[in-house]
């Protein structure tokens, strides 16, 4: 489901005007939380209907078996991201 799942979020992410990549982030407690990249707060706030009800409604069943669900956003400016290699 997982594979699938990303074959339809993939290209729907790529899409996204002003997407610069994203991170998913798994806790000890199996909580997952979804990080997405954009260059600007006006690229962020304009592809909220694709996560909001673009990506539910493609996913289908797979959606609706997850037990998690989008439950809040919250929007943060890079201050700076080092990166050992």
């Amino acid at each position: 489901a997982g594979l699938h799942a990303t074959a339809i979020i993939a290209p729907l992410m790529a899409g996204l005007a002003g997407y610069e990549g994203h991170l998913e982030l798994l806790a000890s407690d199996g909580k997952v939380l979804s990080i997405a990249l954009f260059d600007t707060e006006e690229n962020a706030r304009a592809a909220e209907p694709t996560f909001d009800d673009e990506m539910p409604r493609q996913l289908g069943d797979l959606y609706k078996d997850w037990e998690g669900r989008r439950v809040s956003v919250d929007r943060y400016k890079v201050l700076s991201e080092p990166r050992a290699k």
